[in-house]
């Protein structure tokens, strides 16, 4: 079914293609800017720490942060050089399970660079900037088809989520473009793309599932039985892919994040105490609006369950309550709590293109500004 809203829509795509080339050069600008940090050196975008020691995997040129852990993007990195795990590159990852099932964007990126190692740091940021810029060009064509402005895509560009990801070579921007291309072809009554997208994400990102939970309950209320079988291949992929990691790990993956939650809104509760007590920066503006809107949001994803339940609604609920219990290991700095809420800010995002709504859109205005003080808190340059 497609669920057009049987409104004109004059051709914008002029004003379409300026926003998305406007998108494009302002992330290539960051990137660039970003670079100088570390003289321009692509590892710089993977944040290795000398914790988890990989030698055979390093060259002369891998920049890499002594007496550190690094950060989740190394991961990936070591994932891309053994994606089959054929050799031992999961001897230097944290959690090799939890990182493991993670796999389409390190598969995709030992694809493109042909398993080359010179080349898998140059695909690490090409494939999540190209994911991104997709995801963006997914985005115009939803708003077209709700006749909606062309210029509302910049928000969901300047998600504060994006930017970090962008910059430690995180899984979250190419799953969350598989999402937002199984929304679009869920509008265009497309089930067996919308299908194939949202096992993609599965198989990018594991929390993606609950939008393909929220499509079971949507089919089950219709009574729509060859859908809800057909949506049931996500999960189905995602656990048959488990259950190989097990057989080769032993380990279920997902326990690797069940640290990251706790009593509801407790963390967040002890990261807006612990910003009272510090003094103003752009970072610590940026936090403080950060918090509120997502406080606002949570609310507003209860609000929309009650107007109406459609697969939108429940995936927005769904993101917000496990917002609700995140705890300090989440809160604790923008480069964590920022990617983990990418899918509740892009549903956010999503209800409001649908629906409308004064109360969305306030709480989307102020996310191109918490965006600009995040640029301006990273002195680029």
């Amino acid at each position: 079914m497609d669920h057009s809203p049987n409104l004109k829509y004059g051709s914008r795509f002029p004003e379409a293609l300026a926003v998305w080339l406007l998108s494009a050069f302002l992330a290539l600008s960051v990137l660039f800017l970003y670079s100088l940090k570390f003289n321009r050196n692509i590892t710089g975008f993977l944040v290795i720490g000398d914790y988890f020691q990989a030698p055979h995997l390093w060259t002369e040129k891998t920049l890499i942060h002594r007496g550190s852990v690094g950060y989740d993007g190394q991961f990936y990195y070591y994932i891309a050089h053994d994606p089959f795990l054929q050799g031992t590159s999961y001897d230097h990852i944290d959690f090799p399970a939890y990182r493991y099932q993670r796999i389409l964007y390190p598969l995709t990126v030992w694809f493109f660079s042909l398993g080359q190692p010179k080349v898998i740091p140059w695909m690490m940021v090409i494939v999540n900037l190209s994911a991104y810029w997709l995801g963006i060009g997914v985005v115009l064509l939803i708003l077209k088809h709700f006749s909606r402005s062309p210029w509302y895509a910049l928000i969901y560009a300047t998600f504060w989520g994006f930017l970090l990801c962008l910059l430690r070579s995180l899984p979250e921007p190419m799953a969350v473009t598989w999402l937002v291309v199984a929304l679009f072809f869920y509008f265009k009554g497309r089930l067996w793309l919308q299908t194939l997208f949202l096992t993609l994400a599965a198989l990018t990102q594991e929390t993606t599932l609950l939008v393909s939970s929220a499509f079971i309950i949507h089919y089950w209320r219709k009574r729509d039985f060859p859908a809800l079988v057909l949506t049931a291949v996500p999960p189905a992929g995602y656990l048959l892919w488990q259950w190989f990691l097990f057989r080769k790990f032993g380990t279920f993956s997902f326990l690797g994040g069940t640290q990251n939650f706790g009593f509801p809104f407790w963390g967040w509760v002890e990261k807006v105490l612990l910003l009272t007590r510090s003094g103003f920066s752009f970072e610590r503006a940026a936090e403080g609006l950060y918090l509120f809107l997502i406080l606002g949001v949570i609310f507003l994803a209860v609000f929309s369950m009650f107007r109406e339940i459609n697969p939108l609604t429940l995936s927005f609920m769904a993101y917000a309550l496990m917002a609700v219990f995140y705890n300090h290991l989440i809160w604790v700095e923008p480069w964590s709590y920022a990617r983990a809420t990418l899918g509740l800010m892009t549903f956010h995002f999503l209800v409001f293109v649908k629906e409308g709504g004064k109360l969305h859109l306030y709480l989307l205005l102020p996310i191109p500004f918490i965006y600009l003080l995040g640029l301006l808190s990273m002195q680029l340059g």
